[in-house]
């Protein structure tokens, strides 16, 4: 058995590709062109959060100092498990109701368990 673990574990080895000087100096240029591209977009994210970031200290300095203090704690109480998720569209009209009847018919809650039946 632990024989057999370690052939799945073993690399797997793969021919090297032959490319011509042109093929590696055009995936060259189209790796430098996606890194740029992709370093853009994160120093456009970063700045963005780091706008945010200022502007959230901004309204919190501009508040009252009583409730600067209150705005300064952070909040970590967990969301509730029942909260309503908004969507896109409304709510479709008896979707699942059947699904439910079955399971009421069945004897079944309609939760779903984890482990045995």
């Amino acid at each position: 058995m632990e024989q057999v673990m370690l052939e799945f574990l073993r690399p797997i080895k793969i021919a090297p590709t032959k490319l011509s000087p042109g093929e590696l100096e055009a995936n060259s240029k189209r790796a430098k062109e996606y890194s740029r591209l992709k370093m853009a977009q994160h120093r456009a994210w970063q700045k963005d959060l780091t706008t945010r970031i200022k502007l959230q200290k901004a309204a919190i300095a501009a508040l009252p100092p009583e409730l600067r203090e209150a705005a300064s704690v952070p909040d970590y109480t967990p969301f509730p498990l029942t909260r309503q998720i908004m969507t896109e569209t409304p709510p479709i009209p008896g979707f699942g109701e059947q699904q439910r009847q079955r399971l009421q018919d069945s004897g079944q809650s309609s939760r779903r368990r984890l482990g045995n039946r």
